[in-house]
């Protein structure tokens, strides 16, 4: 990867079957990672343990998961961990 692709924020987007994204990015300047559920959701609250913060929107749901100093916690280049495998399965009730 060049220097100008590693200035960059990397991003990755997933759709999933209700065509709804999550949204992963990684800042490599801030070493930040961010795992976004719901977009354009107004966080109500948020938590933070231990460098990993957690956004709630009104009614509870996960907004986002912010990760700090995610380069230090897991490898140089956490853009690199992602496998973006995805396994469905129905929920019986």
């Amino acid at each position: 990867m060049n220097e100008e692709n590693r200035n960059n924020s990397y991003r990755q987007e997933k759709v999933t079957g209700r065509r709804k994204r999550i949204k992963i990015e990684y800042d490599p300047k801030h070493d930040l990672l961010n795992i976004e559920f719901i977009s354009k959701e107004p966080i109500a609250d948020s938590t933070e343990l231990d460098g990993v913060i957690i956004d709630y929107s009104k009614d509870r749901r996960i907004v986002a998961i912010e990760i700090l100093d995610a380069g230090k916690r897991t490898v140089n280049d956490p853009i690199d961990l992602l496998n973006l495998t995805i396994v469905r399965e129905k929920v019986t009730t």
